[in-house]
C-alpha cells in the first residue's frame, strides 16, 4: 500500500476502491440479487401473496446489498496511545500469537495469506501514532464476485484479531490499554 492510498484512508476512513472494486461490486450483487430474490418470491408465492410484489422485492434486496458494499469500505481504529514503532511491534506481536504470517514495512503490515480461511479476506492493517486502522474485507478468489459477507468469517477473524490485540503487550510491564 502506497503513501497516497494510506492517506486517503486516513482521511476518509475508508478503503481506496481499486481497479477490480466494479467487477466485484456488479458480479457480487447479481449473484447475491439472483439467490435472494429467488428465495424471497419462492416464500411469498408460497405464502399465496402475487407476483405483483416481484419489482418492490427486487428493488429492497439491490438496495441492501449495495448498503452492506458501502459500508464494507470503512476502516476501523483502535486507539491505542503508543507511537507509530510501538503499534508496528503490537501487531507484530499479536500476528505471531495467532499464527498469521507477516510481513512488516514502513507504513504498513501485510498478511501473506494462506490456503486455509485467510484466503478469503483483505487484511489492511495501518499503524499510526496512537491508534491502529484496520479492516477485514471479503475479495473474490475466483473472480466470480465478492460477496459483502460470507457466513461470519470475517467476523471470527476480526473478533479474533481484537482479542489478541487487548491481551497483547508491547513490553512486559506495560499493557496499552
Amino acid at each position: 500500500m502506497n503513501r497516497k492510498e494510506i492517506d486517503h484512508i486516513i482521511q476518509t476512513g475508508r478503503l481506496p476502491y481499486n481497479s477490480d472494486f466494479w467487477w466485484d461490486y456488479i458480479m457480487g450483487t447479481t449473484i447475491l440479487t439472483m439467490i435472494f430474490w429467488g428465495i424471497g418470491m419462492l416464500t411469498l408465492l408460497k405464502l399465496g401473496f402475487t407476483n405483483d410484489l416481484m419489482i418492490p422485492l427486487l428493488i429492497i434486496i439491490i438496495g441492501l446489498i449495495s448498503i452492506k458494499f458501502y459500508f464494507d469500505h470503512k476502516v476501523q481504529v483502535i486507539q491505542t496511545g503508543l507511537n507509530k514503532e510501538e503499534n508496528i511491534e503490537l501487531i507484530c506481536k499479536t500476528l505471531n500469537k495467532l499464527n498469521w504470517k507477516h510481513k512488516k514495512y514502513a507504513n504498513t503490515v501485510d498478511l501473506e495469506y494462506e490456503k486455509y480461511i485467510l484466503k478469503w479476506t483483505n487484511i489492511t492493517l495501518i499503524p499510526l501514532d496512537k491508534k491502529i486502522i484496520y479492516s477485514f474485507q471479503y475479495h473474490s478468489t475466483s473472480r466470480t464476485g465478492r460477496f459483502p459477507f460470507f457466513i461470519g468469517i470475517r467476523t471470527y477473524l476480526k473478533r479474533k484479531f481484537e482479542k489478541k490485540l487487548h491481551t497483547t503487550k508491547v513490553t512486559d510491564a506495560q499493557p496499552y490499554f
